[in-house]
């Protein structure tokens, strides 16, 4: 349970928006589009619902990632893919998952109520 803030480790794309990152989203967007998967980009979000502000503080990290990441971003929305498919790797097996490893840079957001 939040109380008076909270802190997230998150993807700098998630914030900044799905055009933030370049060469992730032309990535992704590829992916998309072998796919059949209609691909909607995200904004950038200055505040995150819920919270009267957010602060954000690079980490100086990244995260290499292929399937769970765009499906917790929303990427596969309109496809039939689960979150388990994902988590278990089985892009190997599926079509939708033929994605070289994406690096995205991270950052620490906190969010106060």
């Amino acid at each position: 349970m939040v109380e008076d803030q909270c802190i997230f480790i998150t993807p700098r794309i998630w914030r900044e928006g799905a055009l933030s990152d370049a060469k992730a989203w032309e990535a992704i967007s590829r992916l998309a589009e072998r796919n059949g998967i209609r691909l909607e980009p995200w904004k950038s979000c200055d505040l995150i619902s819920g919270f009267k502000e957010m602060t954000v503080y690079p980490l100086n990290k990244s995260l290499k990632a292929r399937g769970w990441l765009l499906w917790l971003s929303g990427v596969f929305n309109s496809a039939p893919i689960s979150f388990w498919d994902t988590l278990t790797d089985r892009w190997k097996e599926s079509p939708y998952f033929q994605l070289p490893e994406i690096e995205f840079e991270l950052e620490i957001v906190v969010a106060k109520k």
